[in-house]
């Protein structure tokens, strides 16, 4: 419950609030954890081709090679995770593999603390995992029924503004053309590691219910298509990421039931929208 606390926009708000000493990490508990769950393979494969996994056609020449390539720190290494070999050439620190200057990467990566670690969503309690898939298809389906809950008031569209039925239906069309384009930038921001998916979730929606508003309020026919947009656009991370957080909560073996269920509250969202509407 303290890590879903700590997860929420409320718990981001108190940590930094309070300068990190509420709603700790481990490793912001204890400071050298790290450093016990160093992977050695995949610090190897950065040091050589820049990736975690290397290049497929590469994967039997690195098997081969990297006994080769392998090289003892030295005994008066400092705690620096670069250790220099003879004249410019660098040895990563974990896996004693030589970095490649062009491509490779002296990093010594950190993955999870071990395979019960809480942090893990596939780790989480089957009462967590359920709670977040609830939350999940509920901003699915808020977000899908904003696009055909608009059909219910184009007659009022119509007679507000003087235009015909044509103009007034790209409320609709603008709102869906606004979540087909903004996956392709929030998608890809979501799988940056220092940025993550609740960042994006949380800013986007606050931005998304904040701009209904002035689609409420709008004063010409322009200005509520332009809201329309850019509500379609904020709302959109959740219809091309949700799948992907669902993915990173359920083995395979259970990411089917997930995705259906998540499936079926996007298709309820247009359907009740004009209903609602």
């Amino acid at each position: 419950m303290l890590g879903l606390m700590r997860d929420t926009a409320f718990g981001q708000i108190i940590r930094v609030a309070s300068g990190r000493r509420f709603f700790k990490y481990p490793e912001e508990e204890n400071h050298d954890l790290w450093k016990q769950f160093i992977d050695p393979k995949k610090s190897a494969n950065l040091a050589q081709h820049g990736t975690v996994e290397p290049p497929e056609d590469d994967e039997k020449s690195n098997a081969e090679s990297s006994d080769d390539q392998r090289q003892p720190a030295r005994e008066d290494s400092d705690s620096s995770s670069r250790t220099r070999v003879g004249e410019g050439q660098t040895v990563n620190e974990a896996s004693g593999v030589k970095v490649d200057p062009e491509n490779g990467k002296d990093i010594n990566l950190v993955t999870w603390y071990g395979p019960d670690d809480p942090e893990n969503p596939q780790n989480w309690s089957t009462g967590k995992k359920f709670f977040v898939t609830f939350e999940l298809c509920l901003l699915t389906t808020s977000i899908y029924i904003g696009s055909s809950i608009y059909s219910a008031g184009t007659q009022s569209v119509m007679a507000t503004f003087g235009v015909g039925q044509v103009a007034a239906t790209l409320g609709l069309c603008l709102f869906v053309a606004g979540y087909g384009l903004g996956p392709m930038i929030f998608s890809p921001m979501s799988e940056i590691p220092q940025v993550g998916r609740n960042p994006v979730y949380l800013i986007t929606l606050a931005i998304f219910v904040a701009f209904q508003a002035p689609t409420a309020r709008a004063t010409n026919f322009g200005m509520l298509l332009a809201f329309r947009f850019l509500t379609g656009f904020f709302g959109s991370p959740v219809l091309a990421t949700g799948g992907a957080s669902l993915g990173d909560m359920y083995a395979p073996s259970k990411r089917a039931y997930a995705m259906s269920i998540w499936g079926i509250s996007a298709i309820c969202g247009p359907t009740l929208g004009p209903l609602v509407g």
